[in-house]
């Protein structure tokens, strides 16, 4: 359980406001959370292809109460 709360990083890659939601063949959306996640190095090489900005995405849980 513990590693299923674990905190996940991943990377979204930007082009002005649309995100990319495949790199090949490229189609982008404007919804954060129909992007795709990429690993640090994949997001900046498909970035750095497509003329965009890499964003991080940070998933944190934390227990609030246990019953």
């Amino acid at each position: 359980m513990d590693k299923q709360l674990k905190t996940k990083t991943t990377y979204l890659v930007s082009v002005g406001n649309l995100f990319v939601s495949n790199a090949d063949p490229l189609v982008v959306t404007r919804l954060a959370k129909s992007a795709m996640e990429f690993e640090y190095e994949i997001s900046k090489q498909v970035a750095n292809d497509v003329g965009g900005e890499v964003i991080r995405k940070t998933v944190e849980y934390e227990r609030v109460a246990e019953f």
